[in-house]
């Protein structure tokens, strides 16, 4: 078993990893959502919502941990942290929604909020992005590095 402190340093990774590939299941569902196939944006929604559930367990973990560190940890990532868990929560809700109106075949609901609700979800991914990149100061080169020895 890893060291806490390891397996705490890897979930900002972890958590950027899976905001892309909510992002991707995002882009599939709109695709499918112009397209009127409604079993298969069901399906995708679902696999959506887990991907994003599992990004704010992670997210809660790292606010966890940024709060409860140290004082400079707090000031310096705790309230990054408590936005990125807030817009994944609104996401998950939105996610929800979107599901209901998919599931009952409300078409008319649907075309009004999922494109909104696209905007929010694709915002949420690139956020993430720019967290990582901006908040931990890394390349994309290093994220690569990274994904290529962690998940290999």
């Amino acid at each position: 078993m890893l060291p806490p402190l390891a397996r705490l340093q890897d979930l900002p990774y972890f958590a950027t990893l899976l905001l892309i590939v909510s992002g991707i299941l995002c882009l599939i569902a709109g695709a499918l959502f112009a397209k009127n196939r409604w079993p298969a944006l069901n399906g995708v929604l679902a696999l959506t919502v887990l991907s994003y559930i599992a990004v704010v367990g992670i997210e809660l973990r790292l606010l966890l941990w940024f709060t409860f560190t140290s004082v400079q940890m707090r000031t310096a990532y705790a309230p990054t942290a408590f936005i990125e868990l807030g817009v994944s929560v609104t996401s998950v809700v939105f996610l929800a929604v979107s599901g209901t109106y998919a599931s009952y075949g409300n078409k008319a609901r649907l075309n009004y909020f999922f494109p909104a609700a696209m905007n929010w979800w694709l915002y949420n991914a690139l956020f993430g992005i720019v967290v990582l990149l901006v908040e931990n100061v890394i390349t994309v080169r290093s994220f690569v590095a990274w994904c290529g020895q962690h998940l290999t």
